[in-house]
């Protein structure tokens, strides 16, 4: 019986790491005990072997993906940014009927992304992890060799298809979110449009001057638009073009100057953890195995 105590990895650790040993790949499935059942049943030590192989290759990719949506200042300067951009050219007078169609159009878009990781998920095992497997019950030099070789390239690919799917899932759905917030608290503060029509109409509005007033309402309200509006509008020529120059230097040199800050802060509190590795030592991951004896070994595995 064997107890394990896993400490945490580094993010640089990669699934060759976890299966090689002194730079040669090795499989634990490729004992004879280990993957058979008492009569030697072929069946048995193939899906023993898939199974195996397939939850190391996702496993391994999750844990580094997971590991790489830890918090950073970089990330949070980006978030930051594009949230900025984005309310900056959004169209705060949208329809109604428009946000409903954004809201679906994200939704559709987390479906379509999800859909591809999953196909792509299904490519590599059942045409390249699942004819392995089947060559590795007979032969298993030849079947290590190609799950070696499959295992690397579907690492390597669905880590960044699964990273990819989860940032664009997670934009997506605060889009949607957003979209879906505004719009209800905007109708709860100047009310629907079917509200504001019924309203003109017992106010006796004519149906010739109720055209006018939504089309008015209907107008888009762009922060972008408005203040090139308000530039172009400048009838100084030094003055428009003095703005113009200053506003665009300034936001593209703000932007820069953040990410440097925000990359600095990020290098700095690395440099603080490597110190406590070097003074503490790494954290590693050690297995104890209790013998029958009574006694306990210790080994380690990292």
């Amino acid at each position: 019986m064997a107890i394990k105590i896993l400490a945490s990895k580094l993010v640089s650790r990669t699934i060759r790491k976890k299966a090689a040993d002194n730079g040669i790949r090795k499989f634990s499935f490729t004992g004879n005990d280990d993957t058979k059942d008492k009569d030697g049943n072929v069946l048995t030590r193939f899906f023993s072997s898939f199974l195996k192989f397939t939850s190391n290759v996702l496993g391994e990719a999750f844990r580094i993906i997971a590991s790489g949506l830890k918090f950073s200042f970089t990330a949070l300067w980006s978030g930051v940014v594009n949230a900025f951009q984005f309310l900056w050219n959004f169209d705060w007078n949208i329809s109604d009927e428009q946000i409903n169609n954004n809201v679906i159009a994200q939704y559709q878009s987390m479906v379509n992304n999800l859909g591809s990781v999953t196909g792509q998920s299904m490519g590599w095992l059942v045409c390249g992890v699942l004819p392995s497997s089947l060559i590795f019950v007979f032969n298993e030099p030849l079947g290590a060799h190609l799950l070696s070789r499959v295992g690397l390239e579907a690492f390597e690919e669905l880590s960044g298809s699964i990273a990819g799917l989860a940032t664009s899932t997670f934009q997506s759905y605060m889009t949607a979110a957003f979209l879906s917030i505004y719009r209800d608290a905007r109708a709860l503060i100047r009310g629907t449009e079917l509200d504001y029509v019924n309203n003109q109409l017992d106010k006796g509005l004519k149906l010739v001057d109720l055209r006018t007033q939504l089309e008015i309402r209907r107008r888009p309200f762009i922060f972008a638009e408005k203040f090139k509006k308000g530039v172009d509008s400048i009838e100084n020529k030094f003055v428009k073009g003095f703005i113009e120059n200053f506003v665009e230097e300034f936001s593209e040199t703000c932007i820069e100057a953040g990410y440097v800050v925000a990359g600095g802060l990020d290098a700095f509190y690395a440099q603080q953890h490597q110190a406590k590795d070097v003074l503490l030592g790494k954290e590693q991951t050690i297995e104890l195995e209790f013998k029958d004896d009574g006694k306990i070994e210790a080994k380690h595995i990292v």
